[in-house]
């Protein structure tokens, strides 16, 4: 399983999302979303209005085996 942190912003009427990483663990993307909350000007994880990130779990990231 990866994280993948995905940065979702409101704007003029528009929802926007994006991946803005994948990561090996929870704690991992977690200190990322952090960093990322101070770089759109928000601080301690907390992000300004209309702009927020979540840290999404997903098996989709995997090798599949061969059949």
């Amino acid at each position: 399983m990866k994280w993948v942190l995905v940065f979702i912003t409101y704007w003029d009427g528009q929802i926007m999302t994006v991946g803005d990483g994948v990561f090996d663990t929870m704690t991992e993307c977690f200190f990322a979303r952090e960093e990322l909350s101070v770089e759109v000007g928000g601080n301690d994880g907390y992000f300004p209005v209309n702009m927020q990130a979540v840290c999404v779990v997903t098996d989709s990231l995997d090798p599949k085996p061969n059949l």
